[in-house]
C-alpha cells in the first residue's frame, strides 16, 4: 500500500509539474542534429542525483561536482546547449517501467526542476535520452532508428575524433559506429570517481583537442562538466554517455540490459577491461587511468 501511496503522489506531481511548469525540450532527432553544429551537455537521473548530495555506482557524492553540474545547468553558453530527458515532459515514447522510473525522477527533483524553470523557462533544452534510443523504447516505435543513427553517424562522419573516455568503456571498439571517421584517438581515464581527476583530464583534453574536429566524451557526470568547459573554448564537444552501449544491444536485438564483451556495462554488472594489446590500444594518447599517467607517442 505504502509502494502505491508514493507512486500516486509523484504521479501527481509529474502531472502538475508538466502542466504548470512547461519546458521547451527537443525531440531526440532534433537534439541529434542541434548536435552537429553544438557541444552538448547531458543531465539524466544521476545527475540530478549529485546535484542533490547524492551518489551513483561509478561516482562518489562530490560537492565541488555538485556545483559545477549546478552551474552547467543554469548556464546560456553561446554555442551549447543543456540537455535534461525529454521525459520530463513527455512519456509517450517510453515503456511502462521507464515511465514509472521517470515520474518516479520528477517527484524527488522537483525543486531543483522548479529553480531551472524560474531561470530557464524561456530557453531550450535538448533531450538528454538521444543516447538512450533503443532499450526504453516500446518495439513498436523502434522502426526510425536507423533514420535517427544515420542522423548520429552523420555528427562524426570524415571528423578527426577525439575520445575521452572511462577505462574499459571503449568506444566504437567491435562495431561500426564510426566507420566514417577519419580518426579516432583517446584519452583514458579513470573509470571511477573520475571527477577527482578533472583538472588533469581538461588539461590534457585542451593539450590534445587542437589536432581534432570533435571530442566524445564518455565519462559519466563529468562528462556533463567537461562538455561545457570545452564548448567555453570555442571546442566542439559532446557528452556521448551510453550511445554505444544501446548501439550494441541494437545489433544483438536485446530486450534486456546486457553485458558486452569487453566493455564496462554499469548496468548490466559488467566490469571487463581491456587489456594493453586490445585492438584500441594503439589509439591511446593518453592514460591516465592508473597510478602513474602513461603518455603514449
Amino acid at each position: 500500500m505504502h509502494k502505491m501511496t508514493r507512486l500516486f503522489s509523484f504521479t501527481l506531481s509529474y502531472i502538475i509539474f508538466k502542466l504548470k511548469y512547461q519546458l521547451n525540450i527537443l525531440t531526440k532527432k532534433e537534439t541529434i542534429i542541434l548536435s552537429k553544429s553544438r557541444s552538448i551537455s547531458r543531465f539524466g537521473d544521476g545527475e540530478f542525483l549529485i546535484m542533490n548530495g547524492g551518489s551513483i555506482g561509478f561516482q562518489e557524492k562530490n560537492k565541488k561536482l555538485a556545483e559545477r553540474l549546478q552551474e552547467v545547468l543554469l548556464s546560456n553558453e553561446v554555442g551549447h546547449i543543456c540537455c535534461i530527458p525529454g521525459s520530463f515532459s513527455s512519456l509517450k515514447d517510453y515503456k511502462f517501467k521507464n515511465k514509472i522510473f521517470w515520474i518516479y525522477c520528477v517527484g524527488k527533483n522537483k525543486e531543483l526542476l522548479r529553480k531551472l524553470y524560474d531561470v530557464k523557462r524561456n530557453c531550450k533544452f535538448g533531450d538528454a535520452n538521444f543516447t538512450r534510443f533503443y532499450m526504453s523504447t516500446p518495439s513498436y516505435l523502434r522502426h526510425n532508428l536507423d533514420q535517427l543513427l544515420n542522423e548520429a553517424f552523420d555528427i562524426w562522419k570524415d571528423k578527426r575524433v577525439l575520445v575521452v573516455e572511462g577505462n574499459g568503456t571503449r568506444l566504437g571498439v567491435g562495431n561500426d559506429l564510426f566507420k566514417d571517421c577519419q580518426s579516432v584517438e583517446r584519452i583514458i581515464c579513470r573509470n571511477k570517481n573520475a571527477f577527482d581527476d578533472y583538472t588533469l583530464v581538461l588539461e590534457k583534453t585542451l593539450e590534445y583537442s587542437v589536432d581534432f574536429d570533435l571530442v566524445l566524451i564518455a565519462l559519466g557526470p563529468t562528462a556533463t562538466v567537461l562538455a561545457y568547459d570545452l564548448a567555453k573554448k570555442g571546442i566542439h564537444a559532446i557528452d556521448i554517455g551510453h550511445f554505444d552501449i544501446e548501439y550494441e544491444w541494437l545489433l544483438k536485438r536485446a530486450e534486456k540490459k546486457v553485458a558486452i564483451e569487453n566493455k564496462n556495462v554499469n548496468e548490466a554488472d559488467s566490469r571487463t577491461v581491456a587489456s594493453d594489446n586490445s585492438e584500441d590500444a594503439m589509439s591511446v594518447l593518453y592514460d591516465l587511468s592508473e597510478r602513474n599517467p602513461k603518455e603514449y607517442v
